[in-house]
């Protein structure tokens, strides 16, 4: 027989913090060391404990870890990702989509700045290493995004450089994809 309160060690922990009344759990309660922490973190994490695999090969792609790109320069994390001279579209459109779906979702164990950073950086890694669009953004709402991503405290200097990179290459007036 179970006993009423048993359930309670099972439940999600922002669910739980709602119904206690706890606050809100998202966004604003985070400070930016904080942010710069858990980024730092997520760019060291390796691609195969978010992204989607099958024993080798996703649906969509390779798998992470085993893409080397022309340069040989092998891809295991994030950051190795976004930064290599020619990575994968495939793997960049998962890191995408991985981010789209924990923006401002309750359940994301990533904040919501960190999500959208890697969201925007997916694709200006894929435009501007790769010369692929991989989203149906326009130009100036992906300026508008790297823009929010250059005023952040929290953000790194190699990560900055990137979106750096990308702002520079995109055109001066708008354009859709």
């Amino acid at each position: 027989m179970q006993h009423f309160g048993e359930g309670i060690f099972r439940a999600a922990p922002r669910r739980l913090a709602r119904l206690l009344g706890l606050g809100d759990t998202g966004a604003a309660e985070w400070r930016p060391e904080e942010l710069r922490a858990i980024l730092e973190h997520q760019l060291s994490a390796p691609l195969s404990l978010d992204l989607p695999s099958s024993g080798g090969a996703s649906r969509e792609g390779p798998e992470p870890a085993a893409t080397a790109g022309t340069s040989g320069k092998r891809i295991e994390t994030f950051d190795d990702l976004f930064h290599h001279p020619a990575p994968p579209v495939a793997l960049l459109r998962m890191v995408k989509d991985f981010a789209k779906a924990n923006c401002n979702h309750p359940e994301s164990v990533l904040p919501n700045e960190i999500a959208t950073l890697l969201y925007y950086e997916s694709i200006v890694a894929a435009r501007t290493h790769a010369g692929e669009q991989i989203s149906h953004l326009t130009d100036d709402e992906l300026k508008a995004g790297i823009g929010w991503v250059l005023v952040q405290p929290w953000v790194d200097a190699k990560t900055r450089g990137l979106f750096e990179e990308g702002l520079s290459a995109l055109p001066l007036r708008g354009s859709k994809e």
